[in-house]
């Protein structure tokens, strides 16, 4: 297709009322926050496929003054591509010369040679990329994740799963969104859920030890000596205080129809990491 010829004027285009001003903010916001996410899941899968490591705050802070370059030259919202991420990778792109080096050739192109590139059919661009992007898949990672999923990778597995045909169906910017969507829902979900486990005795030598985690429910006349015994891990706060409660009521009611009533209910703390007001009201209409 045509291509024009000549850079953009730079320009700051002012707006001039404040009921514009308004119109655009939330799209504008949105656009802000979904190109941060996009560009940062992108950066991020380069960064471990090259083995460094990236900030998010540089990051957020390069994006944001190209952005205001590109809206000074006319240019849409500027964000990290994966498919050209891929393919600059593919040819042993280490550090950000070839960035400069890819703008001041399409400078010299835009200013000389416009017409040259007008014929190039927008498929054999298409085919180098896409070229490039197959090779970013990394399906023994699904693999691994899959075969862990009884340690708790089962989690991780699903996010992948969402990911990917997020990505193929609603495209990168969509996909990654609903990805980071689904990712939060399942943690909530987790932090809702408190895991409680029941503790036991060890005993060593006829004598009573330290307490362990116990991978079944044991009898209190032997272990525990008629008290419950129970460690909540992660934080108690109102989301999951109320799911607590019951899940204490639940093991006293299966202990009473075993003949083992307990007497008394003890909480083990240590592995609570944050405790709220809301957390601390149950407890107390628990004693």
């Amino acid at each position: 297709g045509e291509v024009p010829q000549g850079l953009p004027p730079i320009k700051l285009d002012v707006l001039s009322t404040e009921e514009r001003v308004e119109n655009m903010l939330p799209g504008a916001a949105l656009v802000a926050i979904v190109v941060f996410v996009s560009s940062f899941a992108s950066a991020k899968k380069c960064a471990l496929h090259g083995g460094y490591h990236i900030d998010s705050a540089k990051e957020m802070w390069a994006l944001g003054a190209a952005n205001v370059a590109a809206a000074a030259c006319g240019g849409v919202p500027v964000q990290v591509g994966l498919s050209r991420s891929a393919l600059a990778i593919s040819l042993g792109v280490r550090s950000q010369v070839a960035s400069l080096f890819a703008a001041a050739l399409i400078a010299v192109v835009l200013w000389g040679a416009a017409s040259l590139v007008e014929t190039v059919p927008l498929c054999a661009l298409s085919a180098v990329i896409a070229h490039a992007a197959v090779r970013l898949l990394e399906w023994e990672t699904l693999g691994r994740l899959w075969s862990r999923r009884h340690l708790g990778s089962g989690r991780d597995f699903c996010v992948w799963v969402v990911a990917f045909v997020g990505t193929l169906v609603l495209g990168a910017l969509w996909g990654c969104a609903v990805a980071v969507a689904t990712s939060l829902l399942l943690v909530l979900r987790t932090v809702a859920a408190p895991n409680l486990t029941v503790l036991r005795v060890e005993r060593a030598g006829g004598r009573a030890g330290e307490w362990r985690s116990s991978p079944a429910l044991v009898s209190l006349d032997e272990e525990a000596r008629s008290s419950l015994v129970v460690r909540v891990e992660g934080p108690l706060w109102y989301a999951n205080a109320e799911r607590f409660h019951e899940q204490v009521e639940e093991l006293e009611l299966f202990y009473s129809r075993r003949g083992e009533a307990p007497l008394a209910v003890v909480l083990c703390a240590s592995s609570i990491s944050f405790i709220d007001a809301t957390a601390l009201s149950v407890l107390e209409e628990m004693t």
